[in-house]
């Protein structure tokens, strides 16, 4: 493939001078465009009605807020989507496009990008080298969304806006079509394009490009799946998370000890200790991936503290005051858990108090890998955990079998790298078959937006017949009641829960 910039190259090789060679009528350029538009504006319409009928697509059903960044997002993605769409013509050509007779090209007068063919192809090959966006990046959408009932926003928008895009060549197919016989042998010349009677002793070769096309539908898919869990994920994972907003034990009338703990992988990480006499219990407190604080769990420590339970709020690395640049989704987090255990076990004030992980989002899942991880652990409280991060991460994504299957591997081979496939094992549904006799409680909200109730299904499946299970109706990612979290005993039948949990399992 040969690349070019400026208006389409006039083959130099071709002269079609003799009789057997007839030029096809076709409008300029600039009329072109004028037929372009509103056949764009049909065809876009016409898709997203086609959505409408076979997904229930409404214009209701979703809303995008429009910023700044949602703008660079939809230029960048516009820009890309035009690539992909010239892209695809040079996949129907001979050898995919990868000869010296294909030419990617623009045209900055006109702005048009633009992919052409120096040599002869066949009727046939030539309206399906045209309409080969159209069918792989409008129709075959279309069929996969019809087909699983599946209608993401950003499907239907590649969907219509391809189709949008795709109106100038089905108005070179049509007239190609309507002015040339079967088995017609097409040509192009600069913007020109010509036609002549075909050899009889040739074949057309359909099936080549029904095979070749195939081949590069799933090239596509394979490398746009591939491109989505470093693309999203490093954005979330790459960084500390600085909050915007703590609380101190002050405010709860505590007087929380700070300590400064040592993973065994060499980072500092911070923990506030809030001491009762003679405890009952350790509880230690792990928040979620980006929000909040763990000190926000600072009124979940004065409402155990009168209980008679001390707590141990961590700060996972990469959060707050501890060290670390890189959010490790649970795969590595357990470390921190783990010196957290080794500073009670060491401290002769505690002696045998069991010790009780109490995690919410991404800490709950941290806490599940820690208990299988760490037998010195006495017991779990849940909350909102997810079964796996590919799990969660497809979840959300909404796609259907075998596109999750895939797309879960991707995310595999991603967190695999980032955080070495030693880890890979530590995943909170194959921890949790850890648990042994230890007592659980695994709760999670049947409407939960981030972390669906899916991963409370996978987990209960792997998990031990004993564990207490609590599905609370709604979307309550942190299983309390949004305005109750600080001061858990304002609900009432939360604070219940976790405080009979306990009672049951851990007493003097």
């Amino acid at each position: 493939m040969r690349f070019h910039v400026g208006p389409v190259p006039d083959d130099p090789d071709f002269r079609p001078d003799g009789p057997d060679w007839r030029k096809i009528r076709e409008p300029s350029f600039g009329v072109l465009m004028l037929l372009a538009l509103p056949t764009s504006v049909l065809l876009a319409a016409g898709m997203l009605a086609a959505w409408a009928a076979v997904a229930g697509v409404s214009s209701e059903s979703s809303q995008v807020v429009i910023g700044l960044g949602t703008m660079v997002f939809l230029v960048a993605a516009i820009v890309a989507l035009v690539a992909v769409h010239e892209l695809t013509h040079a996949f129907a050509l001979p050898k995919c496009g990868l000869t010296s007779a294909t030419v990617a090209g623009f045209w900055p007068q006109k702005l048009t990008p633009y992919v052409s063919h120096e040599g002869e192809l066949s009727r046939g090959r030539y309206i399906a080298v045209g309409l080969s966006p159209f069918v792989l990046l409008s129709l075959v959408p279309l069929f996969v969304g019809a087909l699983f009932a599946w209608a993401p926003t950003w499907l239907v928008a590649l969907s219509t806006l391809n189709a949008f895009a795709a109106s100038g060549d089905l108005i070179g197919g049509a007239l190609l079509a309507y002015q040339t016989p079967r088995g017609a042998v097409v040509r192009s010349k600069g913007l020109e394009t010509w036609w002549r009677a075909s050899d009889p002793r040739v074949r057309p070769r359909a099936l080549r490009w029904v095979f070749g096309s195939v081949c590069a539908a799933l090239i596509i898919g394979l490398t746009v799946l591939a491109a989505i869990p470093p693309a999203i994920i490093s954005g979330m994972v790459d960084d500390h998370v600085a909050f915007a907003e703590v609380w101190t034990g002050e405010e709860y009338d505590l007087r929380p000890v700070r300590l400064a703990l040592t993973t065994s992988d060499g980072l500092e990480v911070t923990a506030y200790e809030v001491r009762a006499e003679d405890p009952k219990a350790v509880v230690v407190f792990l928040s979620g991936i980006h929000n909040p604080s763990v000190t926000a769990f600072f009124g979940h420590a004065r409402m155990l503290l009168d209980e008679g339970y001390s707590s141990i709020l961590l700060e996972m690395r990469a959060h707050g005051e501890s060290e670390g640049d890189v959010i490790a989704l649970g795969y590595e987090e357990h470390r921190d858990v783990r010196a957290v255990v080794e500073h009670v076990m060491a401290d002769p004030a505690y002696g045998d108090v069991p010790v009780v992980v109490f995690g919410v989002s991404m800490g709950a899942a941290t806490a599940i890998n820690s208990v299988g991880q760490m037998p010195e652990i006495d017991g779990l409280i849940s909350l909102s955990a997810y079964s796996s991060w590919d799990d969660v991460f497809v979840d959300n994504m909404g796609i259907p079998e075998p596109l999750a299957t895939a797309q879960r591997a991707f995310v595999r081979l991603y967190t695999g790298v980032k955080y070495g496939f030693g880890s890979g094992h530590i995943v909170p549904k194959r921890q949790i078959g850890e648990l042994g006799d230890r007592p659980a409680l695994i709760a999670h909200s049947t409407g939960d937006s981030q972390i669906p109730f899916a991963s409370f299904g996978r987990l209960v499946e792997r998990a031990p017949s004993h564990v207490e299970l609590w599905a609370r109706e709604g979307d309550k990612h942190f299983i309390v009641d949004d305005d109750s979290f600080l001061e858990p005993w304002n609900d009432p039948e939360y604070a219940g829960r976790i405080i009979g949990f306990l009672e049951r399992n851990f007493v003097r």
